[in-house]
């Protein structure tokens, strides 16, 4: 039997015992059963989300202008049929265990790269979060953004929020190991509110040569940056891209020396050859 004042839950990745003073709801702790993370909750409680962000009221729809003071994220679902949801891997032999109240997931792309996420960031979204979240009684509480991620259907990786060009908020997406970044962000063409953008970072090009209107700077993170999370693989690209255009610079100067020092061998030649057959 609990303390007073104590609650037991079970651990959303193994399903071990965890009593827990009231006081710590809502605080992430690795599991002393095994060791991943999980997210303390008082059952019953209900804490409603500040994190959707209101649609501005105007004539147009409300696709097109949304309000962007301030960062958005997963909403605060409490249904709890959306607790244990069962999802088929893409190989059709496994199955995986989706949490759509804590955003959780038992495949091995949440529990190795999006579980170290924020609770509600959007880079807690594998692919089965994904499609889990694309059912009716889900998508209409989802902000424009959420909305364009999950009709992806992908996942993303983790990332981070910043602005574009014209001060609405997007959201960059971690590196995958193919060298490609993701950029969600504005997009008002054929009633498409946001849009996914692709950059690779190893090859200085966005996909299909389509780009947001974002000065490129900001798809490294900068710690001074306020929606920035920096991470160290944002970093590394970062410091490997700047690396690699010097290299460059210098390669270039080099191949140009060589070729006026050739040219100018070239020149003598055919200079002490000509006066050589005219005193003949």
């Amino acid at each position: 039997m609990s303390e007073p004042g104590h609650f037991k839950i079970a651990c959303t990745n193994c399903q071990g015992h965890i009593e827990f003073p009231q006081e710590l709801h809502g605080q992430t702790i690795d599991c002393p059963h095994c060791g991943l993370s999980t997210i303390l909750r008082v059952p019953g409680y209900v804490q409603p989300s500040p994190v959707p962000p209101p649609i501005a009221k105007t004539s147009q729809s409300h696709d097109d202008y949304v309000n962007l003071s301030s960062p958005m994220g997963l909403p605060d679902l409490t249904d709890e049929s959306l607790r244990s949801i069962q999802v088929k891997s893409s190989k059709g032999t496994d199955f995986y265990t989706v949490n759509l109240i804590d955003y959780t997931c038992t495949c091995p792309s949440f529990l190795e790269v999006h579980s170290k996420a924020m609770p509600r960031d959007f880079g807690r979204i594998c692919k089965h979060i994904c499609a889990s979240m694309n059912r009716p009684k889900v998508l209409p509480l989802l902000d424009p953004m959420c909305r364009a991620i999950v009709r992806e259907g992908y996942g993303i990786y983790p990332g981070r929020f910043e602005r574009d060009n014209n001060g609405n908020i997007i959201y960059i997406t971690g590196v995958n190991s193919t060298g490609w970044a993701n950029v969600f962000a504005l997009k008002r063409i054929n009633g498409k509110t946001y849009y996914r953008f692709g950059f690779n970072v190893n090859e200085g090009r966005w996909a299909y040569g389509l780009g947001p209107k974002i000065n490129e700077e900001v798809l490294f993170p900068k710690p001074s940056s306020k929606f920035s999370r920096p991470t160290s693989s944002g970093m590394g690209w970062r410091i490997f891209w700047g690396i690699s255009k010097g290299v460059w610079t210098i390669l270039r100067a080099a191949i140009n020396l060589a070729g006026i020092i050739i040219l100018a061998i070239v020149a003598v030649i055919f200079t002490a050859g000509t006066k050589s057959r005219r005193k003949r």
